[in-house]
C-alpha cells in the first residue's frame, strides 16, 4: 500500500514532453510552408517580369519594323512621330522621337498582368531614320551601332 502512494505522487514527463515535441514539430511545419510560399511567389514575380521583358524586346523589334513616312524627316527635334498603345491586361506603349536630322529615339513599355502581380519592362534604342530604298517614300528604322539598345528598368 505504501508503495502505491509514493507512486501516485510522482508526475510523468513522457505526456509533457510529447506535447512540446507536438508543438516544435507545428512550429517547423508552419516555417516550411512559409518558406515554400515565398519562394513560389518570387518564382512568380521572376516569371511575370521576364514576360514584360519578353514582350517589351518583341514591341521594340515591330516598332524597328515600321515604315514611316518620309515627312517624318522634315519634323524639328522633339517631335513625337508615332505612339501606339494597346490595352488589355498586357499593355504595350511605343513611340518615336525625332532628335535631329536622321536620328531619334525609340521608347518601348511593356506591361505585364499576372494574377495580383504587375511587371513593367522598358526599352529605349537611339535609331538612324533612313529613306528606304525598296519603297519610295518610306522612312526605315535602324539601330546604331554601339550601346544603343539600352534597357530600361
Amino acid at each position: 500500500m505504501r508503495l502505491r502512494s509514493a507512486l501516485s505522487g510522482r508526475g510523468g514527463f513522457a505526456v509533457p514532453l510529447a506535447v512540446l515535441i507536438v508543438i516544435a514539430l507545428a512550429f517547423l511545419t508552419a516555417l516550411m510552408l512559409d518558406a515554400a510560399v515565398a519562394e513560389f511567389r518570387s518564382g512568380e514575380a521572376w516569371l511575370s517580369e521576364s514576360r514584360a521583358a519578353a514582350l517589351a524586346e518583341t514591341a521594340s523589334a515591330e516598332a524597328l519594323a515600321a515604315r514611316l513616312d518620309t515627312a517624318v524627316l522634315l519634323v524639328s527635334a522633339g517631335t513625337v512621330v508615332l505612339r501606339r498603345v494597346q490595352t488589355g491586361v498586357d499593355s504595350v506603349a511605343a513611340s518615336v522621337q525625332v532628335l535631329g536630322p536622321g536620328l531619334a529615339r525609340l521608347t518601348v513599355f511593356a506591361a505585364i498582368g499576372m494574377g495580383r502581380l504587375r511587371a513593367i519592362a522598358g526599352r529605349q534604342i537611339f535609331v538612324a531614320m533612313i529613306p528606304s530604298p525598296g519603297a519610295p517614300g518610306e522612312v526605315e528604322l535602324r539601330p546604331l551601332a554601339g550601346p544603343g539598345w539600352v534597357a530600361i528598368p
